[in-house]
């Protein structure tokens, strides 16, 4: 039998349009029963965005992500995931599954002690989810030269969710015994992004299937539509290099140390400080530097589809009316 453990890494990627795909029902697997689903997210985000914390919360929100990846990435598996601003939502296998909790529990105590936020922690077996009646298939697709992306469809990873969100919820997470958290990698030093030139605005678009039964048949025609009405993804992407401006901030990179170390990391602090300001003119005057804001703009998160459609679009008033028409 084929290693459960590389069954992401062996998904076959498929390189054509979101509603070519979509189309394809046998593009579509179920993800094995001996996987779960780990959720993180912040409690009371909303407050915290409100009170101009947004960058932290998703700094928060991101560690979660790199934690897991370094984690599998030691022992050479890879694993969807999907960010969620304020949480992510991660599919690891059970070998996986005690040493991510683990590591996630460091980085949720970790938030606690330096910023007062409570990151919520939980897991759910996917054999839980189909004992459930609830459907979890994935493919993966490559959108950019070098850049794939998982799709999902059915209820699954939404069930999930609730579960782990109720107040109710017992997560029982493992004591940390020893440090395990490894955030290598992860940073965050850009300045808030302003709508393209040329632009008259940004449309942040969430579809819903009102049924799992006809969700892949919604959301192909809904990619379908988007297609038709502005473009494909370069031609609708809301970023572009010109919008990249580095912001040195010893605050934001101390606030960076304290997520990736717990405390604040002063030589750290300095280091990245000064190296930040060098990162400026690396990328206006290196073509290799130029190059890698290009790759950021291609590889940019700007659509997930986890059982709904997130995506951030840019275009005319014209094209919104026609679209939601």
């Amino acid at each position: 039998m084929p290693d459960s453990n590389d069954f992401y890494s062996e998904l076959p990627l498929h390189k054509t349009s979101l509603s070519k795909l979509l189309g394809q029902a046998a593009a579509f697997q179920e993800v094995p029963d001996d996987w779960c689903v780990v959720i993180t997210d912040i409690k009371n985000s909303t407050a915290a965005v409100q009170a101009g914390q947004h960058q932290l919360v998703n700094l928060v929100a991101t560690g979660s992500i790199i934690s897991a990846i370094n984690m599998a990435k030691n022992k050479g598996i890879q694993i969807p995931f999907f960010f969620g601003g304020d949480g992510a939502t991660i599919l690891v296998p059970n070998e996986l599954k005690e040493d991510v909790l683990q590591a996630l529990t460091e980085h949720k105590e970790n938030t606690l002690a330096n910023f007062k936020m409570d990151l919520r922690v939980g897991c759910l077996d996917v054999s839980e989810l189909y004992k459930q009646g609830k459907e979890l298939k994935i493919c993966k697709v490559a959108l950019e030269k070098g850049f794939d992306i998982p799709l999902v469809l059915g209820e699954g990873l939404r069930f999930a969710e609730d579960i782990i969100k109720a107040d109710s919820f017992q997560a029982n997470l493992p004591a940390v015994s020893r440090p395990v958290l490894d955030l290598e990698g992860m940073e965050c030093r850009w300045d808030k992004i302003e709508p393209p030139e040329k632009r008259l605005e940004v449309v942040c678009l969430l579809i819903d299937a009102l049924e799992e039964s006809t969700q892949r048949v919604v959301f192909q025609k809904v990619m379908t539509k988007i297609e038709e009405i502005y473009g494909p993804l370069p031609m609708r992407r809301p970023l572009s290099v010109q919008q990249l401006h580095l912001k040195v901030s010893w605050e934001r990179i101390a606030d960076e140390a304290k997520v990736k170390f717990g405390h604040r990391a002063y030589f750290y602090v300095l280091l990245n400080w000064m190296l930040t300001g060098l990162g400026r003119i690396y990328f206006a005057l290196y073509s290799r530097g130029r190059e890698y804001l290009q790759e950021l703009v291609e590889w940019s998160d700007t659509l997930v589809i986890d059982g709904r459609i997130n995506t951030v679009i840019s275009g005319t008033a014209q094209q919104r009316a026609e679209l939601l028409e």
